[in-house]
């Protein structure tokens, strides 16, 4: 599924991927609703991931025919695996940055707290997706006007202000109705989390933030982020470790580490950005010889 839909993003074919990430969805919600009529519990909501994936794949397939006609140029696999490497790091640290927490906080709170904090992060869960496409278009671009000797720079604060504002609505809602937003989402019993649904937005959008500086320095080929995204995970793990007496310390832990990522990595992009060149991103030819 990642394969025609990773190829769209890098064509900048941004209307049929959103199409399809729609219709998976789409196709899921409807299939697992008539197989739950049906009587089909378990098998019908597995049968509607299937569903939603299969077509969604072949819809992308489809999108990309006019360029599986073409003749594309030979890629190097010893340039692919590296870079895949760094891909993946970039991926599974941020992925362990919204995961960890929750596992470490349901490990050292009471079943209480630690059901308030699982709430707590899927609402600022909710605000990372909510930017997330902002950070799938900009990698295509940037690798884009870095290879034609443009600007990247600016593209990357449009990008930044563009989720920044997204973001700043969601907090808005989150500071003017925290008790609107606990009880849609989870009810009553979870009034224990509305002192701090605000706090929790903005670490949903300051992990929003350093995903797209992660973003940026994966399409400009950029290695030093992986050490920093490291620093930030063992950060993270080991001031829940040392303070976890209530949820508004795991809160704090959290924020504070993400906060510092973002400065490391805010600080990184400013010394990188006027190196940057063409050859950042095109591979190397080949020795002969």
């Amino acid at each position: 599924m990642a394969i025609p839909r990773g190829i769209l993003q890098g064509l900048q074919r941004f209307t049929p991927l959103s199409l399809n990430l729609s219709l998976e969805l789409l196709i899921r919600t409807t299939v697992v609703f008539i197989l739950l009529k049906a009587g089909y519990a378990v098998s019908g909501a597995m049968a509607a991931v299937f569903a939603g994936l299969g077509i969604a794949f072949f819809l992308g397939l489809y999108s990309l025919r006019d360029h599986f006609r073409g003749i594309g140029t030979r890629v190097r696999l010893r340039v692919m695996a590296g870079f895949s490497l760094t891909a993946a790091a970039g991926i599974i640290g941020v992925q362990i940055l919204y995961n960890q927490d929750v596992i470490l906080a349901e490990h050292y709170l009471n079943s209480h707290d630690g059901g308030i904090y699982g709430g707590l992060n899927k609402i600022g869960t909710i605000l990372f997706f909510l930017t997330l496409s902002v950070s799938q278009v900009l990698f295509p671009r940037v690798v884009e006007a870095v290879a034609k000797d443009q600007h990247p720079g600016r593209i990357l604060l449009s990008s930044a202000g563009i989720l920044s504002a997204l973001g700043a609505g969601a907090l808005l809602v989150f500071a003017i109705a925290p008790g609107l937003v606990v009880g849609i989402l989870f009810g009553p019993s979870f009034r224990d989390a509305v002192p701090l649904v605000f706090p929790v937005g903005v670490i949903g959008l300051a992990l929003a933030l350093d995903n797209l500086l992660v973003q940026f320095f994966m399409a400009v080929h950029d290695r030093v982020f992986v050490p920093l995204l490291a620093l930030a995970v063992v950060a993270e793990a080991l001031l829940i470790f040392l303070f976890h007496a209530r949820v508004g310390q795991v809160v704090l832990d959290v924020l504070v580490a993400l906060l510092g990522l973002l400065v490391m990595l805010s600080v990184r992009c400013y010394l990188l950005l006027p190196k940057l060149r063409p050859e950042s991103v095109i591979e190397p030819e080949p020795a002969l010889g």
